[in-house]
């Protein structure tokens, strides 16, 4: 049998540890990516007959 700080733990078993009192820091880096957030942007496009899209004129507003 696998020694359980052998196997990979899900999230939530690491946030059960740490709830518990547990050390989780080996679970973590001291590495870190920032993240921008996403800006979504609705966009129709026309079609034409062959099924390619061509631009429309109308504007979002």
């Amino acid at each position: 049998m696998q020694d359980k700080s052998r196997q990979s733990l899900t999230p939530d078993e690491i946030a059960e540890m740490a709830t518990a009192g547990h050390d989780v820091s080996r679970f973590f880096t001291s590495q870190f990516t920032v993240v921008k957030p996403v800006r979504r942007v609705n966009l129709d496009l026309a079609l034409d007959q062959n099924g390619t899209p061509r631009p429309t004129k109308r504007r979002a507003g």
